[in-house]
């Protein structure tokens, strides 16, 4: 997917992973697949942050 949409794409799995092995850290689920309020808050913190460098939105 990073190759086909380049800077677009946004690997929220790697921010959710505390070791780098791309696996979602039991820190941020509320079970074994949910996100719960810390991973909610990670996936909004890259989302928002990648519309800014994307120049969607202003700080």
């Amino acid at each position: 997917m990073a190759e086909a949409y380049g800077e677009h794409f946004l690997d929220v799995r790697n921010a959710l992973s505390t070791d780098n092995s791309n696996i979602v850290s039991e820190n941020y689920k509320s079970d074994g697949v949910h996100l719960n309020a810390n991973g909610f808050t990670i996936v909004g913190e890259q989302v928002y942050n990648k519309l800014i460098s994307l120049g969607y939105i202003a700080e």
